[in-house]
């Protein structure tokens, strides 16, 4: 997931592959903390990788381990404007405010940010990039493939606006 930059949340615990919400939250309570069905075919999002505020994912070698975690499920965005000459996408962490959790919500991670499913703006594959995160210049890449992605942003509980012109 993270060599390709494909968008990965993961909670986990040991609830094993329990289909009954109260059992898993008992565990992990924020497992319905995201809705999934906000990605969508047709709307930009970002890709998380090497956050900081990931969990160690217990397999293959932690199946023993008793608490329980997640990985990029703290993260939170929404795209602003995606247009031919701008793109903008507000960035930010989830809050105790609209989610009730008994996990100490982080109030800052820093990640690698790839942004997938852009309708119109389009990028030169194999440049670099400039872009303004929270009025600060940040400098990314763009692969082979089109796929822009900027190196340890700092996300907060405030959120932040990523803009690229």
């Amino acid at each position: 997931m993270r060599e390709h930059k494909y968008q990965l949340f993961g909670f986990f615990g040991p609830f094993g592959h329990e289909n009954n919400d109260q059992k898993i939250n008992a565990v992990n309570d924020l497992v319905h903390s995201f809705d999934i069905s906000t990605v969508t075919l047709h709307k930009a999002y970002p890709v998380f990788t090497r956050a900081s505020t990931g969990d160690p994912i217990p397999w293959p070698n932690g199946l023993d381990r008793t608490d329980s975690g997640q990985v990029n499920g703290f993260f939170r965005w929404n795209v602003i404007e995606d247009s031919d000459s701008v793109f903008k996408i507000e960035l930010r962490l989830l809050t105790a405010d609209e989610w009730k959790t008994r996990v100490l919500l982080p109030c800052y991670s820093t990640a690698d940010i790839s942004l997938r499913r852009i309708q119109k703006f389009r990028f030169e594959p194999n440049t670099k990039i400039r872009a303004l995160f929270d009025g600060e210049t940040v400098y990314g890449s763009v692969d082979n493939n089109g796929l822009p992605t900027f190196s340890s942003i700092r996300i907060s509980q405030t959120p932040k606006l990523l803009e690229i012109y």
